[in-house]
Parts: C-alpha cells; sequence; structure tokens
C-alpha cells in the first residue's frame, strides 16, 4: 500500500496495512456483486490468510460444498474453521454451523464465520469464562468482529468518513 492521501492508515500499524492491502486487493478481483462461496473463499484465502497472515497453501483444505475452510496445525490438528457465507447472507448465519463443525474436533482454536464483507471470530474456551456462547457442545468467545467492506470503503475513499475508527483498527489487529 502507498502512502497516498487515500491511504490514512499507511505507516502507522504494518500488520493492519498488510490486512486491508490485501482485502482492497480481493475487493478490486471481485467487484460488486453475488458469488458463490466458492469464487470467494479461494480468493480470500490467498489474499488474507497466505499473503496477509503467512499460512502456506498446504495448511488448509476446503470441503467439497467449498464453503466450509480448515486450517491446520503443525500435527495436522484442524486450528481454525471458517464457515463462508454468500455476501448477500448475513454472516451471522454461519456462526452455528461453524460450531457445528468444531464440535467434530476438540482442536479447532478459533471458528470464524465470514460472507467476506465481515469477519466474525471466535476463540474456543471454557463454558464458564464469562462471556462464552455454547452451541454443539462447543463454548467460545467473541474476539473479533471486522467490517472489512466498510473499513475498505473508507480505506479507498469510497466512504463518507476516510478515518478508521479505533474499533475498527482494533478488530483487525
Amino acid at each position: 500500500m502507498s502512502d497516498s492521501p487515500t491511504t490514512p492508515v499507511a505507516g502507522k500499524d504494518e500488520f493492519a496495512e498488510s490486512v486491508i492491502s490485501e482485502y482492497l486487493d480481493l475487493y478490486t478481483e471481485i467487484k460488486e456483486g453475488k458469488r458463490a462461496e466458492h469464487d470467494l473463499m479461494p480468493r480470500l484465502v490467498d489474499h488474507l490468510f497466505i499473503n496477509a497472515l503467512g499460512w502456506k497453501k498446504s495448511d488448509y483444505t476446503q470441503e467439497d460444498d467449498w464453503n466450509d475452510i480448515r486450517f491446520y496445525d503443525d500435527d495436522r490438528n484442524p486450528a481454525i474453521i471458517i464457515e463462508g457465507k454468500r455476501r448477500d447472507i448475513d454472516v451471522e448465519e454461519g456462526i452455528q454451523q461453524v460450531f457445528r463443525y468444531a464440535s467434530e474436533t476438540p482442536y479447532v482454536r478459533y471458528l470464524i464465520s465470514t460472507n467476506v464483507d465481515r469477519f466474525i471470530i471466535y476463540k474456543r474456551c471454557d463454558d464458564t469464562h464469562e462471556n462464552a456462547i455454547s452451541y454443539h457442545g462447543v463454548s467460545a468467545r467473541k474476539i473479533a468482529d471486522v467490517p472489512f467492506q466498510g473499513i475498505c470503503n473508507r480505506v479507498s475513499g469510497n466512504a463518507i468518513s476516510s478515518d478508521l475508527t479505533l474499533e475498527e483498527r482494533q478488530a483487525i489487529k
């Protein structure tokens, strides 16, 4: 990402800048419109998880229905499960589904529901944690709710306000 006036986060936080830059590239590729999960999820994985977060292509699998993605730890246990929804579907609709997938293994640490425009990330925890929610015998607490579409609109100059809020910055981290 360049140090242009349309990128107010440039130079302030390398990690957040990298994530936003990859998301802007993803949005450039997909443009506006409805696309099925199988079209969006591989692009999302490449931009966010491989390019920005440093995972390798060999670290993940995409299930036959194309919307369930699993990232594996060094022992090949699923560590992250992502439930992908179409962009026109509320991301909240994937939460119980990703918890159900996580119920199949005790190793999953992070559960993510996304429709590309928004990410809701949960971290597995004990059911006694004060912020824990439970579905299908799995307890986790929400650690981030990232409105990537709004963030990218601000950074690209397509929003009313071009400054990211503190909450938006923290959600990326």
